[in-house]
């Protein structure tokens, strides 16, 4: 078993820059309260495909604002541990925040990029990672430490946004957010500004990585997951009131900064009717789909390092 690694947080040009935006940092924090609600299905999923139990030692990775690090400390109960790891500071900030507001004195939380996690071998039964896999550097690197951190037959899970088109959390947004784009351009008599064809390979880094059927598949098999598997969930999102869903894509993503005052007021208003479009009983209710992968390590231990 190798060393206990330091922290040493994450390598240079692995982190994306948004993720140490303040602004970014302090929508994502706002968000939480309504977060947990609104993703409970998917992270209970998760936890199941992880099999986390009472006395399960887990490591959450990229775990942002702790949705799923603090549900998994109550999951594994005294006897359990959690430990959580992100490459963003102010996240890692926000997400020790909300560990301690829930009393979760089970949780510790370390700066580590998925790349390189600071743990030694063979140390966690389960390891998850909730909508942050897509947006790691180096997959196949990610995905080796993983493995090396899980005991022999141990097993990872991880969470992933399915087709955009099939995911109105998004498209109801950023639909509207084009539309009037457009329009203010058209009054204006601009042309709307577009991404040129790029010249490079595109960044692999974006929330639809795994939207593909069968790309976290072949991503968990090639890294040498055994039992590795891949699973669309189809479940509701739901929430009270959809105000903190239009709140936080105003905070992310700005989309009406640039908005004359008249068309402002008329974007955010019908953002909110937008999303209140899905109400069912005493709140909203939105359609989402989910990839789950998961794979365990072969139950022999693996080879020492040389």
């Amino acid at each position: 078993m190798t060393e206990e690694r330091p922290d040493a947080g994450p390598a240079e040009g692995t982190v994306l820059p948004m993720w140490e935006e303040p602004d970014v940092v302090g929508a994502f924090a706002r968000w939480h309260p309504a977060a947990v609600v609104f993703y409970r299905p998917a992270t209970e999923a998760l936890l199941a495909a992880a099999g986390v139990a009472p006395g399960t030692r887990l490591l959450d990775v990229g775990t942002g604002t702790g949705i799923p690090a603090v549900r998994a400390a109550e999951l594994v109960g005294p006897d359990g541990v959690v430990a959580a790891t992100d490459p963003s500071a102010g996240l890692l900030a926000a997400a020790e925040a909300n560990a301690r507001a829930a009393g979760a004195g089970n949780l510790s939380f370390r700066r580590a990029g998925a790349e390189a996690l600071p743990f030694p071998d063979a140390g966690f039964d389960a390891v998850v990672s909730h909508l942050g896999l897509m947006f790691v550097a180096d997959l196949p690197r990610a995905l080796a430490e993983v493995r090396r951190v899980l005991c022999p037959g141990g097993r990872a899970a991880f969470l992933a946004w399915g087709p955009y088109a099939e995911n109105p959390f998004w498209t109801v947004f950023h639909g509207l957010a084009k539309r009037y784009r457009e329009g203010a351009a058209a009054e204006e008599d601009q042309e709307v500004e577009t991404d040129p064809a790029p010249e490079e390979e595109p960044d692999p880094r974006h929330p639809f990585r795994f939207a593909e059927p069968g790309s976290l598949l072949a991503a968990l098999r090639a890294a040498g997951f055994a039992d590795a598997r891949e699973e669309t969930r189809r479940v509701s999102l739901r929430l009270p009131d959809p105000e903190p869903i239009r709140r936080f894509w105003l905070d992310v993503g700005r989309a009406d900064e640039d908005l004359p005052a008249p068309r402002r007021q008329a974007f955010r208003d019908e953002v909110l009717a937008a999303y209140r479009a899905f109400a069912a009983g005493d709140g909203v209710e939105l359609p989402a789909v989910f990839v789950v992968g998961s794979g365990a390590t072969p139950s022999a231990p693996l080879r020492p390092r040389t």
